[in-house]
């Protein structure tokens, strides 16, 4: 594994630990774009030596926020995706999260492989645990109550929704699932929770404590909000739109907390770890 050469470009403190981790794997690992302390690895002073001879790249999460420039918050300097590109050479393996189409495209134009570990199971499912893990950390801080004895509302029973409900009961937490399908209500109830579809849900809200929102498309509308509890909390971990109205739980007083990216906010360690054994997996072999 020594004789395996690992880039790691730009990225936040998840990449850090990312590399880190690599390196622990015993991989030479070379960074460049990150300002912070990989004594393991081979920092780079330029982008083509840290490219050169690499089987496999790791890109941040997300690779780019504007589809010019490499996702590095840690570096003073910009790093052109273009550039990256021209560096590459056949037979690379070319990893990052929320890879564009067309980015991938030039990838495989250039003779190299990419994956978009965002896109993978593994990651999803593992990251849901740092994701439910800050989502209970925000409610204990919000809230004037203890978790145990609270009654909670999880919307959605996907991996998030699961390992959440889990966390909560394990804590004392009185758990209600709201859920379209047959199949997630009745694992909800399985898992020993309270299980309710969404067309009843103003019915069970009135004496919830906190929120929780996994699913990314509006249903706490007007009439969803006005039937919580006044001094209830509502944590909206869903993607972009969220489910929640926020304009008008704001214009009624209703506390709302929109938590994205909680993996690399809460445990970036712990995130960046999860992202370097999806890669590793990947390079090797693994099915994802």
């Amino acid at each position: 594994m020594n004789d395996i050469k690992i880039c790691v470009l730009g990225g936040d403190s998840r990449m850090v630990s990312a590399a880190r981790f690599m390196c622990k794997q015993n991989y030479s690992v070379s960074v460049f774009g990150i300002n912070g302390i990989v004594t393991e690895a081979t920092i780079c002073n330029d982008l083509e030596s840290a490219v050169t001879g690499a089987s496999l790249i790791v890109l941040p999460l997300p690779f780019s926020t504007d589809g010019i420039k490499l996702f590095a918050p840690l570096c003073n300097f910009e790093i052109k995706i273009s550039d990256i590109i021209s560096l590459l050479k056949n037979g690379q393996l070319v990893t990052g999260g929320k890879l564009s189409e067309d980015f991938c495209k030039k990838v495989v134009q250039n003779g190299c492989a990419s994956f978009d570990y965002y896109l993978s199971e593994r990651l999803s499912v593992l990251n849901a645990i740092p994701t439910a893990e800050g989502a209970v950390s925000i409610a204990i801080n919000e809230t004037t109550k203890t978790i145990f004895g609270s009654k909670c509302v999880i919307a959605g029973y996907g991996r998030i929704g699961k390992i959440l409900a889990k966390l909560l009961k394990n804590m004392g937490a009185d758990v209600t699932v709201f859920a379209r399908s047959e199949q997630a209500l009745t694992w909800a109830e399985a898992d020993g929770c309270h299980a309710c579809t969404f067309c009843c849900a103003n019915r069970h809200l009135n004496d919830k404590d906190i929120i929780f929102n996994t699913i990314p498309a509006l249903w706490m509308n007007k009439n969803i909000i006005d039937s919580t509890k006044s001094d209830a909390v509502i944590i909206d971990l869903a993607s972009t739109p969220g489910g929640v109205d926020f304009e008008y739980a704001k214009s009624v007083s209703k506390k709302v907390i929109f938590a994205l990216s909680l993996p690399g906010k809460v445990a970036p360690e712990s995130a960046g770890n999860i992202i370097a054994d999806c890669v590793l997996s990947k390079l090797k072999g693994g099915l994802l």
